[in-house]
């Protein structure tokens, strides 16, 4: 998140300087977009730091919800910003203003999409490998960023070769509709994150390995119930054994299975609530 931080500050300064060579309407509309960029990577950053807190006695399941919150945030000031750039640019088809299209105004837009580009694989890359939507949001909003540079590119271009000041405008409505999109996506994995949305094919997933890994011990699972933060998957579950077993025996078959399902997925954390096998159903 620090690195993404400082890449974006210096990527912000390069754009302002390309608009302030050209006033392209698509290029302030990229630049817009990356202001609120860097709001929320600096905020996204603190939240992070919070995120990766040990648990405590407020926070017994830890701080990783703070992940959805940033992810959430980030998303939300990414559509307000794509909403405003849309009316902005809507505006500007009425009336286009001129553009200075030169090329080291287009050199430096050019740089900015590279570098975002890169930045942008990477973080989402990392955040699948580490399972951490914060860092996946955040890499998806560069990647936004890098299209909305690569529509500000366009812009420039077919004003230079066509000498029409209102395909500028036309490219920052297309950003701007680019920009409400990712917003949107972002905004909603967030929710979906925060009310304990389930994602069908991680549950069943999860829920086969772990029914192959009680039978393995000779049990049987039933009431699954998966819920996750940002980090953290929480898995609880009934599982019965013979009535016969011994509590010893019983803890060291549990044990078992939460070390199978840690090999399978490191970021599951079982909760397994053992019962005999003629015991009553749950209501």
């Amino acid at each position: 998140m620090r690195l993404s931080l400082f890449v974006g500050l210096g990527v912000l300064a390069l754009k302002i300087t390309a608009y302030v060579l050209s006033h392209s309407q698509a290029l302030l509309a990229d630049v817009a977009e990356s202001v609120v960029h860097q709001l929320a990577v600096g905020v996204a950053t603190y939240l992070a730091y919070l995120q990766l807190q040990p648990a405590d006695q407020n926070h017994p399941h830890g701080h990783g919800k703070f992940g959805f919150i940033s992810s959430g945030l980030e998303g939300s000031l990414i559509l307000v910003t794509g909403l405003v750039i849309l009316l902005s640019s809507i505006t500007h088809l009425n009336h286009p203003a001129p553009v200075e299209v030169g090329l080291l105004s287009m050199a430096l837009v050019a740089a900015t999409l590279l570098i975002n580009g890169a930045l942008g694989f990477a973080l989402i890359r990392h955040g699948k490998n580490a399972k951490s939507l914060l860092l996946e949001a955040n890499g998806h909003h560069v990647f936004t960023d890098s299209w909305t540079s690569l529509g500000a590119l366009t812009a420039m271009l077919l004003v230079k070769f066509t000498g029409n000041p209102i395909m500028d405008a036309l490219c920052s409505c297309a950003i701007a509709l680019i920009i409400i999109y990712s917003g949107s996506t972002i905004t909603w994995r967030a929710f979906h994150g925060l009310t304990d949305g389930v994602n069908p094919e991680e549950t069943t997933a999860i829920s086969g390995k772990l029914a192959a890994a009680v039978l393995r011990q000779d049990g049987r699972v039933h009431d699954i119930q998966i819920r996750h933060d940002s980090l953290v998957i929480w898995v609880q579950a009934h599982v019965t054994f013979a009535r016969d077993e011994t509590l010893g025996q019983v803890h060291d078959r549990l044990t078992a299975v939460e070390t199978e399902m840690r090999e399978y997925f490191p970021e599951v954390r079982t909760l397994l609530h053992p019962e005999p096998e003629d015991a009553p159903p749950h209501s």
